[in-house]
């Protein structure tokens, strides 16, 4: 639970899509450790303040980030960090700033960089099953 804690913390800005009861929301807020603001798809309510436990967010596995995607992470990390098949590499020589700079880039691109999908936490972003309507998933 703490990496999902840890993922959502993140992730707050970058317009995350949860499910909860079965429904597509918004993550809007934090609203303690432990709980979370979501908002409807359409944004018309933000009235529904959860337990973080009960969502799940929709991420992509590591295995669907294309050529250009792997590149644009390579160099917007500051060369900190590239894909190889669904593992991240550090180049172990790059400072805290150009690590961070990787591991937002991952998050505002919505993959599952602390192994949520494997962990029952996260539901896979696939072709059939993706709310972010992006063409370059499985």
């Amino acid at each position: 639970m703490n990496d999902l804690l840890n993922y959502i913390c993140i992730s707050v800005p970058f317009e995350l899509i949860v499910q909860y009861e079965g429904n597509d929301y918004y993550l809007d807020s934090m609203t303690s450790w432990n709980e979370v603001q979501l908002a409807t798809m359409d944004y018309t309510s933000l009235n529904y303040t959860v337990p973080l436990s009960d969502i799940k967010p929709y991420l992509r596995p590591l295995s669907n980030m294309t050529e250009d995607e792997n590149d644009d992470l390579y160099e917007s990390g500051g060369r900190a960090c590239w894909n190889v098949g669904s593992e991240i590499r550090l180049n172990k020589f790059a400072g805290f700033k150009e690590t961070y700079r990787s591991l937002i880039w991952l998050v505002r691109n919505h993959f599952d960089c602390f192994n949520l999908i494997n962990q029952g936490l996260a539901i896979k972003v696939s072709k059939n099953n993706n709310p972010y309507e992006k063409d370059n998933c499985e």
